[in-house]
């Protein structure tokens, strides 16, 4: 199932800032249909799973048979794809997301609006680089934006991303784990999120990352990441370390074959 996508849909209903947004009305509508939904087809299945507790818990705190049906199996990253490569003069901002969805357009745009200029005001030379699937006529607005670099979709994120200085998730509406969370930190880019795009993981605020929920808090810690590079590689290297033990795709996908492997044994032993 990934992620509780009703619960993704209910935080943007409930969110205030997109409510003029025809897809945000939409979501408002689809939410209790979607969530109805979401409990009820795990009945059909020997067990289904998501990528967070979170979001399970959304669906079945309340409901302890269907709970037991769901279990946890969180992302993992391609470490091989995304080789470690903290750059010790990186002055950029990056941003990885498929800016088609609103979560992704909507985080976007809060960083170029609203944090970017505070970054700027004391570091004039830092860009935010956009780098993923964007529509054109989104492109060519954050282009005309100062100190935006719009790259689009590319072939190789790694090299898209090469020579940033901090990795940066400001999410406010979404569910589940970000991958571009797990992106940054393999890619060797400090990194700076809000407390949602930490959901589902067991990473640290002041140790793997820096956590903050305004445009203030999140200028501040990309600037402390650009000012102190020491204490940014630092950062940098334990959050390599906890993607490696915590987020390789054959850790993550334990709990996955373990079930599969049980559940064809004993269909296999009953026939």
């Amino acid at each position: 199932m990934t992620d509780a996508i009703s619960l993704n849909y209910e935080r943007i209903r409930e969110t205030r800032h997109a409510r003029n947004d025809l897809r945000s009305r939409i979501f408002a509508l689809e939410s209790r249909r979607l969530r109805r939904y979401e409990e009820a087809i795990v009945d059909h299945f020997d067990q289904s799973f998501l990528v967070s507790d979170i979001d399970r818990r959304f669906l079945f705190e309340n409901q302890p048979k269907r709970l037991a049906r769901v279990s946890v199996c969180s992302n993992g990253v391609d470490l091989h794809a995304l080789p470690y490569a903290f750059a010790p003069s990186g002055r950029d901002v990056v941003f990885i997301g498929n800016m088609h969805s609103l979560q992704n357009l909507d985080a976007a745009s809060f960083m170029a609006t609203e944090v970017l200029p505070l970054v700027r005001a004391r570091s004039p030379a830092t860009r935010l680089r956009l780098i993923g699937r964007i529509h054109p006529d989104q492109a060519s607005r954050f282009a005309a934006m100062d100190g935006v670099d719009v790259t689009g979709e590319v072939p190789n994120v790694a090299a898209a991303a090469h020579g940033g200085g901090v990795g940066i998730c400001p999410l406010r509406l979404g569910a589940g784990v970000q991958n571009k969370v797990l992106e940054y930190m393999a890619l060797g880019l400090p990194t700076v999120s809000t407390a949602l795009g930490l959901e589902g993981f067991q990473a640290r605020d002041g140790r793997e990352l820096r956590v903050a929920d305004d445009a203030a808090g999140l200028a501040q810690a990309v600037l402390d990441l650009l000012g102190n590079r020491t204490a940014a590689q630092s950062m940098a290297v334990a959050a390599r370390a906890y993607v490696e033990s915590h987020h390789s795709w054959e850790a993550r996908l334990a709990p996955l074959v373990k079930c599969i492997d049980q559940t064809i044994g004993s269909r296999a032993a009953r026939t």
